[in-house]
């Protein structure tokens, strides 16, 4: 699905940038449990119903929790775009829990989603939060805390999380128009890639150790991310209203057509209470151990016990090193069924764009949840796989208008010192924005349908394929994948110990400004 076979060039595609996205999305609702997929009609979940629907159908088949599935494919997404996961800290390896348990419903984090409109409370806007430094550190105290831990101000695990969220939209993309208010200012955030060399960007880079390679990747990102505050001689405010410049004269850098101008790490910027106030791109360590945190203390996953597939499947959360796994993956059977054949053919369509058939600008999200087997009020070992049949063209015929609602949201426990934003007509997502799925129209016979409550722009021409493109191919790789890890026999502690040295071991082709 994201990988291509040995011999051949690796490309970013856009299943791996959504499986990044859901990775991040899950997690902000309150751990990564699979909740995400009955979320659709949260509207920072825009542009993942394909992709929810994937894992719908592969838990189905396979009985592996919908949780399980997003914490690995967020992994190998990083991966399979050139962020060398493992290979970027040498203390920590990240490791994923599977069997994880599943609820089959939504798991929002009623300080984070307000209960009464189903949405964010307006200070965590994503324009606002990336425009706002109180907003930003105020969003990631609670979403680093939401489960109790000791996340707290002046630290909050800020730096591993902008770090990772950074390198996530270095490769990623904004696929629909925003429009918002910040201070009464109209802010309009267009669509197109973070980079000027789209999702390639890492990959693009000449072959080196993993921290040259983001250094030489990262440049624009890190360059353009703070504006120079006049006061303090440097580079410590976000960029005006969330938005990057046009042009940067003085760094010789200006936004090509295919590029969004939203600045999404602006409010990392001259943070008021956290202890680094400023966190710059660049400490690329920070990324595995961010991932780590998410696996190993950021989980509230449900008790695995008293899941509904419990008594065959899970009974004890059991950690995996990937690149492990990896290792004899090519001897493994492939899972496939009519369902999952059509997933397959379109995993590479659309690279380089933003209205590939993994995207679109619809909540609707027509997705059977409660057929899953996992869902089932039996043992899921002994009924057969139920949505071997589905077929995602079926929801996505006919473009469906999308009313305006406008938002009311009070906040329940507004963080201090943070204004709250005049409008909050839907935007990207602060994490991994790559992209908003195609809008379907509910199947008849799906047990699940979300209704959208923002205003998007909903149409999309229809793609379902003719006649001449019913050929699936096969879901069994033909030659080995392209990523080959080396593994030391070693075995990788996930405990972070000090902080490394950021800088690179060797000069990098680019040199920063150093303003």
């Amino acid at each position: 699905m994201m990988f291509r076979p040995s011999g051949v060039e690796q490309q970013c595609n856009n299943f791996a940038l959504k499986s990044i996205r859901a990775f991040f999305h899950d997690y902000m609702s309150s751990a990564i449990d699979g909740s995400l997929l009955s979320e659709m009609a949260v509207e920072m979940n825009v542009g993942l119903c394909r992709f929810s629907q994937y894992v719908n159908v592969l838990s189905d088949d396979t009985t592996c929790d919908p949780g399980s599935i997003i914490a690995m494919a967020g992994m190998l997404g990083f991966q399979a775009c050139g962020v060398r996961l493992w290979e970027l800290d040498q203390d920590v390896k990240p490791v994923t829990t599977i069997a994880r348990g599943y609820t089959c419903a939504h798991n929002n984090n009623p300080k984070f989603i307000n209960p009464a409109t189903g949405q964010r409370f307006p200070q965590f806007d994503d324009i606002f939060v990336a425009s706002n430094s109180t907003a930003m550190e105020e969003f990631w105290y609670l979403i680093n805390g939401h489960n109790g831990m000791t996340f707290r101000p002046p630290d909050g695990e800020v730096e591993y999380s902008g770090e990772a969220s950074g390198a996530a939209h270095v490769i990623g993309r904004v696929t629909c128009p925003i429009t918002s208010k910040v201070d009464g200012v109209t802010v309009n955030v267009r669509t197109g890639f973070f980079h000027p060399n789209g999702a390639n960007a890492v990959l693009k880079q000449p072959r080196g150790n993993a921290h040259e390679v983001m250094w030489n990747a990262e440049y624009f990102a890190r360059d353009t991310q703070c504006q120079f505050n006049p006061k303090t001689n440097g580079w410590q405010v976000p960029p005006f209203k969330g938005l990057k410049n046009e042009t940067y004269p003085k760094l010789g850098y200006s936004l090509n057509k295919k590029m969004t101008n939203f600045a999404s790490e602006g409010g990392l910027c001259g943070m008021p209470t956290q202890f680094l106030h400023t966190v710059q791109l660049g400490g690329y360590h920070r990324i595995p151990r961010f991932m780590s945190i998410l696996d190993n203390l950021g989980h509230n996953w449900p008790d695995s016990q008293g899941s509904p597939f419990t008594p065959a499947q899970c009974k004890i959360h059991t950690p995996m090193f990937i690149p492990w796994e990896l290792l004899n993956l090519t001897s493994k059977p492939l899972p496939s069924s009519p369902a999952l054949d059509r997933f397959v053919a379109i995993a590479w369509d659309g690279i380089g764009t933003v209205d590939s058939l993994w995207d679109g600008c619809s909540l609707e999200c027509s997705n059977p949840i409660a057929t899953n087997r996992l869902c089932s009020a039996q043992s899921a070992s002994t009924i057969a796989p139920r949505l071997t049949k589905f077929n995602f063209y079926d929801t996505m015929d006919a473009p469906t208008p999308v009313p305006t609602v406008a938002s009311s949201a009070t906040p329940l426990t507004a963080p201090t010192a943070v204004p709250t934003p005049t409008s909050t007509t839907g935007s990207p997502s602060t994490t991994p924005t790559s992209s908003p799925s195609k809008p379907p129209t509910p199947s008849p016979t799906a047990s699940t349908t979300v209704s959208p409550t923002v205003s998007r722009s909903s149409f999309r021409p229809s793609r379902k394929p003719t006649a001449s493109s019913t050929v699936r191919p096969s879901t069994r790789p033909t030659s080995t994948p392209t990523f080959q890890p080396t593994i030391k026999t070693k075995k990788p502690s996930t405990k972070p110990t000090k902080e490394p040295n950021a800088k690179p071991t060797s000069k990098p082709t680019f040199k920063p400004s150093k303003k």
